[in-house]
Parts: C-alpha cells; sequence; structure tokens
C-alpha cells in the first residue's frame, strides 16, 4: 500500500467530510461529522484533525501526511480565506483557515472552493485526465463550476474566477443568495427544478423535494417533466454560452441533481447542439463524472495536495 497520504475534508453547511487518500486517488478512510457541532473554525480543525488519529490504518504502519487539501464553500485558493459562506456555522465575514489549519496541523495546506477541488479531481482522477480543457459543473443546492484552461484550473487574478452560477440568466429574475437576481443556480440546481415545478404544479400534487419531482416526472406528471425540460434546456443554453467563451474538450456533470440521468441530460444536450455555434455542434460531449459519487468532493481536496 502507498505510504504517502492526502488529509482530505470536504466542509459542508451540514456535514464535513473528512479521508484520507494515496496519489492514485485511492480513499483509504473516511468518517463524517456535524459541521454545525462546531462553529468556530479551530474547535472545527482540531475536530478534524482528532477524527483522523483515530483511522485505523494508522496503527498498523508507517505513513506519512504530506498535506492538507480543503473543499468548502467560497475558500479562496490565493488568500487562503472562506469569505462570507452564508451556509456555514462560523461567524460571519472572512475566515483565515489555511493559516489556522496550518498552525494546528504543522502540515502544508491548500484549499479552493468546492466545484474547483471537484474540477482537480476530475483531472487527476477522473474522466479528464487526458484533456487540457474542461468544464465540471456540480448540480446540487446551488451550482457550482471549474473551469480548466490549457491544463490549469481557473482562478483569475483573485482567486473567484469560474462562477458560471452567477452569470445572469433572467433579467430582474428570481433572487439569489449572492445578492444579484437571475442568477443560473436560481433555475438549474435542486433547489431551482423545485421553484420551477411548483410554478407549474397543481395544490393536490406538491413536491417537497428535488427527488420528489425527479419520482413524479419518471411517473409521467406533465408539471414535473416540463420542470425537468426547462431546467435542463437553461443549463444547455448557459454551456453553449460557456463553450464559445472557453471551447472546451468536453462538461462533466456531477451532483445530486444528474442522478435524474436521461431527463436531465438528453434534454441539456439538445439545447447544448442548438444553442452552440456551428464548429462547437455535436463536439462537445456532455458527460457524467467519472469521479465516484460519494468519495468526489473529498476526491478533490485530495487533488489539490497531489496536484503538484
Amino acid at each position: 500500500m502507498e505510504k504517502d497520504l492526502a488529509i482530505a475534508i470536504d466542509l459542508g453547511g451540514t456535514n464535513t467530510k473528512v479521508a484520507l487518500a494515496t496519489r492514485s486517488g485511492k480513499i483509504v478512510w473516511k468518517t463524517d461529522f456535524a459541521t454545525a457541532s462546531f462553529p468556530d473554525p479551530e474547535q472545527w480543525i482540531r475536530k478534524s484533525m482528532g477524527e483522523v488519529k483515530k483511522a485505523p490504518l494508522l496503527k498498523k504502519g508507517d505513513y506519512r501526511f504530506v498535506g492538507l487539501g480543503l473543499g468548502a464553500p467560497n475558500a479562496n485558493y490565493y488568500s487562503g480565506v472562506i469569505a462570507h459562506a452564508p451556509n456555514l456555522p462560523f461567524e460571519k465575514g472572512e475566515i483565515p483557515i489555511r493559516v489556522l489549519l496550518e498552525k494546528i496541523t504543522g502540515l502544508d495546506c491548500k484549499i479552493t472552493n468546492d466545484a474547483n477541488a471537484s474540477a482537480l479531481g476530475e483531472k487527476l482522477f477522473g474522466g479528464a485526465k487526458a484533456m487540457n480543457d474542461f468544464f465540471s459543473i456540480t448540480l446540487g443546492t446551488g451550482l457550482g463550476s471549474g473551469i480548466f484552461v490549457q491544463g490549469k484550473i481557473l482562478y483569475g487574478s483573485d482567486g473567484m474566477a469560474g462562477e458560471m452560477g452567477h452569470t445572469n440568466l433572467v433579467p430582474d429574475g428570481r433572487l439569489c443568495n449572492c445578492g444579484k437576481k437571475g442568477c443560473l443556480e436560481t433555475y438549474v440546481s435542486a433547489s431551482g427544478l423545485m421553484k420551477t415545478y411548483l410554478e407549474f404544479s397543481e395544490p393536490k400534487r406538491t413536491a417537497h423535494s428535488a427527488l420528489q419531482v425527479y419520482e413524479l416526472a419518471v411517473e409521467g406528471h406533465s408539471p414535473a417533466k416540463k420542470a425537468f425540460q426547462i431546467t435542463a434546456e437553461l443549463l444547455g443554453k448557459q454551456l453553449a454560452d460557456m463553450a464559445a467563451l472557453f471551447s472546451p474538450e468536453a462538461i462533466f456533470l456531477s451532483g445530486g441533481l444528474t442522478k435524474s440521468g436521461s431527463l436531465l441530460y438528453d434534454a441539456t444536450l439538445k439545447a447544448f447542439n442548438s444553442h452552440a455555434m456551428k464548429h462547437h455542434k455535436n463536439k462537445i460531449a456532455i458527460r457524467a463524472s467519472e469521479l465516484p459519487g460519494q468519495d468526489a468532493a473529498l476526491l478533490g481536496a485530495a487533488a489539490l495536495v497531489w496536484e503538484e
């Protein structure tokens, strides 16, 4: 077994996942705990490291921690700060999380937002190993995106580039958590799908989750099918606009909404090719992520350690 290990942490608003991963992308141990139980950042870090110390494999051999990678909402690769993350229990404002991690762990630590981490994971361990230009789109409660250009992830001048979810889709449309109106993620996400469904649903048959909308759509329920159709068409159209800017080799989709399978993929691909520039039509694949669903975020965090 490989002796060099990366500590990978996926910090979510509900749960924190912690894992140990090898250079080849194998998760050899993992656990999770409730994020909200540790509202102080230093307390949260000590809990994370306390869990690592419990890993049974550490008692069975000679292992070396090479570094720590953290994927988290609003995490900035350059500054090492988590800035104004509304869904985390920490005090609002700028949390110098990388400095705190390095002080407590003594390791070289890297952070980025969860969507960029997923893109890094796709490049090192997933379907984009041989690609230099691609998008990774995460469709969950919101919409995250990571963009690879010429073999490197796009961070921009301040570490905040690649926020496709906050490109404007509908002028003066739905209010987004970022403060803008009409952002893509307010329409193309699990929460956006629900809002679209409720605009067409009958009072007697209301779904309470994106999963229930999917189940109704499979049954042939017209409002649910229409909600999926609209969501997929909007995603395909916006991806076509993004392709005009970056000309990717492929686009990888991940996250809970992608479990709807052909309901999402078929209409998205059709809309993409309908709106794409002529030289992009039927040439850019829209594919499911090849990272295992339950470990995708953790592999992305591990990729931060192994990317160099």
